[in-house]
């Protein structure tokens, strides 16, 4: 199942325990070169102790106005629609990885 997966590596690689709030977007990265999606899912952290998983150097938040190094295009693409539809709605800009 996708979303317990999504909690399950968010805990893995962050140390964050979170509450699926919804589904985002489903794209594929890559079209006509690569058969994959990528599944984007809105988490309210259930806990703010970071912890970087074993494979990573560093677990940070992050808000909107800190320009973010994102390896992967179509996740830069998510966070700022993600910052964008926070700000139409005049909501608070949150991020967690």
């Amino acid at each position: 199942d996708p979303k317990h997966a999504a909690l399950r590596e968010l805990k893995e690689e962050t140390g964050i325990d979170g509450l699926l709030i919804s589904v985002l977007d489903a794209v594929n990265p890559r079209p006509g070169k690569m058969n994959q999606n990528v599944t984007f899912f809105h988490v309210e952290p259930r806990s703010y102790d970071l912890v970087p998983g074993d494979d990573a150097v560093d677990a940070q938040f992050f808000l909107p106005d800190k320009e973010l190094d994102i390896s992967f295009e179509s996740h830069k693409k998510m966070i700022e629609k993600w910052y964008e539809g926070r700000r139409l709605r005049g909501g608070r800009y949150r991020l967690y990885f």
